[in-house]
């Protein structure tokens, strides 16, 4: 066979960790073949081992006159064994031939412009971008509009004869999918990582990361593969936009770890298969199955085990979390509710059903139950001590009973102990409720010789609402009123300046019960007072005309503010544009939601509160 093989007349040796099939391309194109077709066929090479994914070693080694330690150098090799004829050696990795893209030849112009050859990792098939230009790797030729092939005339001519170098990829901008991509070209090359941008910079759990060998590291990313993120698309570029979809869902899973995990199955209710089930497992099979249930050593992935009991103790919190090696787990059903309380399930049942005790549902073939953090929300303490009614504990307190009321329902005052009947109120949170308020006094010293207004008269006086007076009470607690005399024991006798209640009422009136201009609810939404115009004309926002103009609703006004906040709020507090806020919820996949101008064609984005909170700490 040796014989019958004649060596090219220009035998170039392989660059270290150049593609199999960019060198053979490479020398052929050195030779001034038209395509390396030519140049192997007349080799002897049949069309079957020319299209292979390792064209046949020994043949090559002639052709190119490759010692037998240059060929290992190569890197590209076959098992020996038939039965795993379905993985290659690539530089020492035994890699299945589903994670590579070989015969799909793609390239980064900058880095053949750069360096004359095409670099191993192309060939792995989820890299979709360089890591060192940060471009998306060339795979179409944008003169024929066809896909590249390995047999063109050169690596940077296209097989109808136009020029490469004069394209470049797009950039990319996401840096956690470059650093993803960093790193598995790191590990396929041997190579040191960057450990400040990886670990510190994109918070990769990079010690874990690095002790997984490439094709279990691959194996992991794959598992964050969402095939509903691209289900829908009927084209040709289906699989490229699968692979780019796969790298960049995995490399946000592993920013800010286990942060990025979290938002990674928070998607699940949303993209993924029905999370119905009462335990975290089955509420994740399509998860948790394919990775825990994989050949994968546990052992490696154990990392992403912890994370994931994590999320189901500190974020999910609607399923049972089962437990190993003695995690302790506050997610519990009823019963578990009723014995961290130490009352029966009727009782436990009871706090929940009156809304005292809030917890999370699951659903599962038409059954309903509920789970509880009873880290987080068991508020409730066992103490000796009497129940009272509301009247009798809004006289203990000096205040009225309307008062007391909303104390209670804003959660101001603190239902820390189960009284009978649980509607009741326990003598001691009455008690802790007086204390927290005298603590809020100052000393007799501090008397002011102006005139004041005690705490009996500022609840006797007939301001309109109920409420006025309670943010009164949450004022005092709260600091934002001064206590400037007390002489006893009795909340009735506080002392406060009587100009700075009145003052303290009359904004209240305003805010509870009357109605402000579009330009002050403008301000307090931070948007254009155009759209505060438009929320009310389409009903989001209550007002009433008058003949000086329209005037909002103060209390629609803060329901509103309390949903959504503005693009502009948030890029005020960090000191940036608005635009740079809206490309950032672009990349976040955060949902934005527009609200137009009165009569125009414009319009201001907002954020969903809930959204804007988990991904920006300065909103509020």
């Amino acid at each position: 066979m040796s014989e019958l093989i004649q060596p090219v007349v220009i035998a170039s040796k392989p660059f270290e960790y150049e593609s199999l099939k960019g060198y053979i391309l490479r020398v052929s194109a050195e030779n001034a073949y038209p395509t390396p077709a030519m140049m192997l066929g007349s080799a002897g090479f049949s069309k079957g081992e020319m299209d292979s994914i390792i064209p046949p070693l020994k043949k090559l080694k002639q052709l190119f006159l490759l010692t037998q330690e240059e060929i290992l150098e190569l890197g590209y090799q076959r098992p020996g064994s038939a039965k795993v004829s379905k993985h290659i050696f690539i530089y020492d990795h035994y890699l299945p031939t589903y994670n590579l893209c070989i015969k799909e030849p793609r390239i980064c112009v900058d880095c053949v412009l750069e360096k004359g050859y095409i670099e191993s990792y192309t060939d792995i098939k989820h890299i979709v971008l360089c890591p060192i230009h940060r471009r998306y790797l060339i795979k179409d030729c944008p003169a024929c509009h066809k896909k590249l092939s390995w047999f063109r005339p050169a690596l940077l001519k296209c097989k109808c004869g136009f020029d490469l170098s004069k394209i470049k990829g797009d950039l990319s901008i996401n840096k956690a999918l470059i650093g993803l991509t960093a790193f598995i070209s790191n590990q396929l090359r041997h190579e040191p990582h960057d450990f400040n941008f990886l670990k510190h910079y994109l918070g990769f759990p990079l010690d874990n990361l690095d002790r997984l060998k490439l094709p279990e590291l691959l194996a992991v990313l794959n598992r964050f593969e969402n095939k509903y993120s691209y289900a829908n698309y009927d084209d040709e570029n289906v699989k490229t936009l699968a692979h780019e979809a796969v790298l960049t869902r995995a490399s946000k899973a592993l920013e800010n770890w286990p942060e990025g995990l979290y938002k990674h199955l928070d998607s699940f209710r949303q993209e993924r298969a029905s999370t119905e089930g009462f335990g975290l497992r089955k509420q994740f099979e399509s998860f948790y199955g394919s990775l825990f249930k994989s050949k994968i050593p546990k052992n490696k992935i154990k990392f992403i085990k912890d994370a994931f009991v994590g999320y189901g103790n500190d974020r999910w919190k609607q399923g049972y979390v089962t437990t190993y090696k003695n995690v302790y787990s506050p997610i519990v059903g009823i019963y578990g509710l009723s014995k961290a309380l130490g009352v029966m399930p009727s009782t436990a049942r009871r706090l929940v059903s009156n809304g005292s005790i809030v917890g999370k549902t699951s659903h599962l073939n038409g059954r309903t139950r509920n789970f509880f953090d009873i880290s987080q929300t068991l508020l409730f303490k066992i103490s000796n001590g009497k129940s009272l009614t509301i009247r009798k504990a809004a006289k203990y307190l000096d205040i009225p009973v309307s008062v007391l009321k909303i104390l209670r329902d804003q959660g101001i005052f603190k239902v820390q102990h189960i009284a009978n009947p649980t509607v009741a109120y326990h003598e001691q949170d009455v008690i802790n409720f007086r204390d927290q308020f005298l603590n809020c006094a100052s000393s007799n010293e501090a008397f002011l010789a102006e005139p004041s207004i005690s705490l009996k008269q500022a609840m006797a006086m007939k301001i309109g609402a109920s409420k006025i007076k309670a943010n009164f009470i949450t004022a005092v607690l709260n600091s934002e009123i001064t206590i400037v005399f007390h002489k006893s024991e009795r909340l009735s006798d506080l002392l406060f300046k009587l100009s700075e209640v009145k003052q303290f009422f009359e904004e209240q009136k305003k805010q509870v019960l009357g109605y402000c201009t579009l330009a002050v609810a403008a301000k307090y939404l931070h948007c254009d007072p155009l759209v505060v115009k438009n929320l009310s004309k389409d009903g989001l926002l209550e007002s009433k005309q008058k003949s000086s103009g329209t005037y909002i609703k103060v209390d629609s006004v803060k329901e509103f503010h309390d949903r959504y906040v503005s693009c502009a709020f948030i890029a005020a507090k960090y000191k940036t544009s608005s635009n740079k806020i809206v490309r950032e919820c672009e990349y976040r996949q955060i949902e934005l939601v527009l609200f137009s101008k009165f009569n125009s064609n414009k319009s201001q984005p907002f954020l969903n509160r809930a959204a804007a909170e988990s991904n920006w700490s300065l909103i509020n």
